[in-house]
């Protein structure tokens, strides 16, 4: 990546995990040269340190091979708090295509009503009240062992305790399709399922 520029106000641990190329490789008084380095750089691959490609380049490829498991708990931790704060600037550079990829891929560490935790694909989590749900899943499927809520571990104190953080979250978690309700299966009486919704 090119060096890092106008992060540096917010500091997120896996920035240590990146190759940013030194800011001296690229300072020349000359603008003819810089502008030839900055070209030899991109044709050799080097990125552009924007969060768009700091996520698609660098956080989502550990979630595709599974490396991300590699890494410590607060540097996962960090991905999806980092996928969060730039997810408008992700989607507006990728789209529904790198959507469907956080979809796919993304994993949360997530927590049963026993508080046993694991990582879990988005598929099988649950918005949970403390993120903002009010539709009172841990009341309604209480006894459900096998249902998984996504962890309060990504939330800061500061964030415990204030709406509009938590409603940020909470919209975050629904684009992503984290389940904020519960599927019903509607069957005849041959055993054929006629449908399948989710309240």
């Amino acid at each position: 990546f090119f060096p890092l520029e106008g992060e540096t106000n917010v500091s997120y641990d896996f920035f240590n995990d990146i190759n940013f190329i030194n800011p001296s490789t690229l300072k020349f008084q000359n603008e003819g040269l810089y502008n030839r380095c900055i070209s030899l750089f991109t044709q050799l691959g080097v990125k552009n340190t924007t969060p768009a490609e700091i996520i698609e380049n660098h956080i989502v490829p550990t979630y595709i091979d599974g490396s991300f498991r590699n890494k410590s708990k607060t540097i996962q931790i960090n991905y999806v708090k980092y996928i969060k704060d730039n997810f408008k600037t992700y989607y507006d550079t990728y789209g529904s295509g790198g959507l469907e990829r956080l979809r796919k891929y993304l994993s949360f560490y997530c927590i049963n009503e026993d508080g046993y935790e694991e990582l879990k694909f988005v598929k099988e989590c649950h918005i949970s009240e403390i993120y903002g749900n009010t539709n009172k899943l841990e009341y309604l499927l209480k006894g459900n062992k096998e249902v998984f809520y996504v962890s309060p571990v990504y939330l800061s104190e500061n964030e415990k305790n204030d709406d509009k953080s938590l409603l940020l979250w909470e919209e975050f978690l629904a684009k992503l399709n984290v389940h904020n309700g519960f599927i019903v299966i509607s069957e005849t009486t041959n055993g054929n399922y006629l449908d399948l919704k989710e309240f």
